[in-house]
């Protein structure tokens, strides 16, 4: 029996980062003067109450929420901190996790060993990551799926893409009701795990210094609602805080590869670096990469996440960029958005062209190519019209002419791309970019034209760390008690994320790495 194959599988939200292995020195993010700004800490008022427990985590996303429960279950006291009003975080904007020979896969007669989902990983990113962090990540994700699932957090299959070496393991969505995102019942039943293991949570909460004494770990000051202080004795602190996504002073900072005046962040708020500044300022260090991002292709800013505008935005009609030209094979996102929105990025201003015939088509039979799991080839998508037209975004327009003229285009230029695209359509091939032959589709007016904002996830750049997430000195020493996790540790990704190959690898990683760091916890305080 082979895995079940799907179209641009799970859009793992939380994630994973790079770092160079066996690196000894940890690598300082271009233009130094300016990030230093970025991620200073503030002036903070003194304590006005002051707690304990054996382990403070930073954040209750999926990572913070799974440390914490581990560390609770291995006898520690846990506090957690959120500035959200329950657990969840931005892993609930999730649709399944990675994971290599599990309880699931056991199943498939292909069912690949970590080693070669690791050397897999290790080949796309040029050997960026660090090896053995991967290793002990995988090795750890098969009881990971089972240990979900014991807390009441189910899967409903595990699939792979034709491209994929590894399995993304599918959320249950059986007792979904309407509105919810797609990891809110996941992250639900990991809350009340939480609960029942004794974890004490401080909501709309947020975490903004670590105390340090004699050069270790002595706890956190955090800030409430109110804006009093409030401070947290403990030995251990792990950093969950979910990266610097919408942070977009701080991304384009450390970003090498933005140039688009129009970048959009899909997911929850606030992720603002904060995990950053913390560990910075107690002496901890960029891994390899921190500008990496992953990058998703097309918004409408108006067509949010999950909507029917959202779904027409990323199908594969007709993409150009301020100069009025391509820059990518269109259906280049099916099955590496990563990819495609790295392309985009690229460019200074971008462009989305659809017909009124293909939006005729969206509204009576469904989306041209699937939309991860929740927009499907055969399932009409209604609202997207609607949605187009109630945008000031968007131009409803009968000529090139008009297009250029809305948005300041060349429109000589803007014209002979369409009529070269449109050749290429009736033709059957395309050779400027090789889109594939299927996803040649004539444009005729009227048309709906939009400047896209390139959408992004989440960011994956993240902290130096060890294979057992501790946080690391630029001189490679580890910070005692300090631990990362999620979107907050490097030395997973390279310069992007790897959908192509291993998708789910995110999420996935969110999970493992907060089990992990509060079980290398639990030995750093028996020590």
């Amino acid at each position: 029996m082979q895995g079940t194959g799907i179209l641009g599988a799970s859009a793992a939200l939380v994630g994973l980062v790079g770092c160079a292995p066996g690196a000894e020195k940890a690598a300082a993010p271009s233009s130094a003067s300016g990030t230093d700004s970025l991620l200073a800490i503030g002036d903070l008022a003194e304590p006005s109450e002051t707690v304990s427990a054996d382990v403070c985590v930073v954040g209750a996303g999926g990572t913070g929420t799974a440390a914490a429960i581990e560390a609770a279950e291995l006898g520690l006291s846990v506090i957690v901190v959120d500035p959200g009003k329950k657990y969840g975080g931005s892993f609930v904007n999730t649709e399944g996790i990675s994971g290599v020979k599990t309880s699931y896969t056991a199943q498939f007669d292909y069912d690949p060993d970590v080693e070669t989902v690791v050397a897999d990983c290790m080949k796309y990113h040029h050997w960026v990551p660090n090896h053995q962090l991967y290793m002990n990540f995988y090795n750890e994700s098969g009881e990971t799926v089972d240990w979900c699932e014991a807390h009441g957090a189910k899967f409903s299959v595990a699939a792979k893409t034709p491209t994929s070496t590894s399995y993304v393991h599918i959320f249950d969505h059986s007792e979904d009701t309407e509105g919810d995102l797609p990891g809110q019942v996941f992250m639900d039943h990991l809350g009340e795990a939480a609960d029942a293991a004794g974890v004490q949570p401080y909501f709309e909460t947020w975490g903004r210094k670590v105390i340090m004494e004699d050069g270790k770990v002595a706890g956190l000051l955090a800030e409430r609602k109110d804006k009093s202080i409030l401070q947290i004795d403990a030995p251990v602190v792990i950093i969950a805080s979910g990266g610097y996504a919408t942070n977009e002073p701080l991304l384009r900072e450390l970003s090498e590869i933005v140039q688009n005046e129009k970048i959009f962040s899909l997911g929850a708020e606030p992720r603002n670096g904060d995990g950053f500044k913390m560990a910075l300022d107690a002496g901890g260090s960029f891994a390899p990469f921190p500008g990496t991002v992953q990058w998703c292709g097309p918004v409408i800013e108006g067509c949010g996440w999950t909507s029917d505008g959202y779904a027409a935005a990323v199908q594969p009609t007709l993409w150009v960029n301020e100069n009025a030209e391509r820059y990518c094979p269109e259906d280049l996102w099916i099955d590496d958005f990563a990819a495609a929105g790295i392309a985009q990025a690229r460019q200074q201003r971008t462009f989305t062209i659809i017909s009124d015939a293909d939006l005729k088509y969206f509204e009576e039979n469904g989306p041209y190519v699937n939309v991860f799991t929740w927009k499907r080839v055969g399932e009409p998508i209604p609202k997207a019209r609607s949605q187009f037209e109630s945008l000031e975004s968007v131009v409803k327009v009968d000529s090139m002419a008009d297009a250029a003229e809305a948005f300041g285009l060349d429109a000589d230029k803007l014209e002979a791309t369409l009529q070269e695209y449109n050749a290429s359509c009736e033709a059957g091939a395309d050779a400027t970019f090789g889109k594939r032959p299927e996803h040649l589709r004539r444009l005729d007016p009227p048309y709906y034209v939009a400047q896209i904002s390139c959408g992004y996830y989440c960011t994956d750049g993240g902290l130096f760390i060890s294979p057992n997430f501790e946080v690391k000195t630029k001189e490679g020493d580890v910070i005692p008690g300090l631990y990362a996790g999620g979107k907050d540790a490097g030395g997973l990704f390279g310069d992007s994320y790897d959908v192509l190959i291993c998708p789910g690898t995110g999420a996935g990683f969110a999970l493992n790495s907060g089990r992990l760091a509060a079980k290398h916890a639990k030995e750093y305080l028996a020590k």
